[in-house]
């Protein structure tokens, strides 16, 4: 008999209950019956439906200038960002916001 489809009614909770856990993909998938391809299909999802909107660029208003970075930033896709004056931890969270480095 064909199992019932899976639905976003049924699997956001699931995956809901996976990002508030601490078990591996592996463990989660066993403990609750579906393959891990099931459970990365639906995280990516949940995650395409519930991340906050990437703006294409933010403008950076420096404070004063140096010629020698105090930290790079080497995304993926080649881009290199260059950060001359201390920035504070939450800016430096936005930057490595897993929205920013799509290329």
């Amino acid at each position: 008999m064909p199992q019932p489809k899976n639905t976003t009614h049924k699997m956001y909770p699931l995956v809901e209950s996976y990002l508030e856990g601490h078990l591996t993909q592996k463990a989660f998938c066993a403990k609750h019956g579906i393959s891990e391809s099931v459970l990365n299909y639906w995280l990516s999802k949940y995650r395409g439906e519930t991340a906050e909107p990437a703006e294409a660029f933010i403008e950076i208003t420096p404070r004063a200038v140096s010629e020698r970075a105090l930290m790079e930033i080497n995304y993926p896709h080649g881009v290199c960002l260059r950060l001359f004056t201390p920035v504070e931890p939450s800016y430096l969270k936005h930057l490595l916001a897993p929205g920013r480095r799509k290329a």
